[in-house]
């Protein structure tokens, strides 16, 4: 079952004025390791990586074992960048997983205002010649 992405009104944003967590999806590609482990001992992935991220301060709001391109893809709530990075640094020097990669997601709301920052960043920018 898909977890719904958070209501934006519950944000701390709007209640605290504080900045809105951060929403960034991460897929990563499994090495042969980690799949003879898998065969080896079946483990709940699930649970290890929501470990990880909790322990990085983060919420894993969704988790789904894919095909194709990556192993897995996963959704993450955060409000600090710093410690996710962090931990997949951790993820990655385990050996367990390669080809790590993040999206940063951003609201409508987040790129509105990225929009009038850009007009007034845009007007004060001259190109090189």
């Amino acid at each position: 079952m898909r977890t719904p992405r958070p209501d934006p009104r519950q944000c701390p944003r709007f209640v605290k004025s504080e900045p809105c967590a951060t929403l960034a999806p991460c897929r990563r590609l499994d090495t042969a390791a980690a799949m003879k482990g898998m065969i080896a001992k079946p483990s709940d992935r699930a649970a290890a990586t929501g470990a990880l991220i909790a322990a990085a301060g983060g919420k894993m709001e969704s988790f789904y074992l894919t095909t194709g391109d990556h192993d897995f893809t996963m959704t993450v709530v955060t409000d600090d960048q710093t410690r996710m990075l962090a931990s997949l640094m951790v993820a990655g020097a385990s050996g367990a997983v390669s080809g790590l990669k993040t999206v940063q997601a951003f609201t409508a709301e987040e790129f509105m205002a990225a929009q009038k920052a850009a007009g007034a960043i845009a007007a004060a920018y001259k190109p090189p010649s």
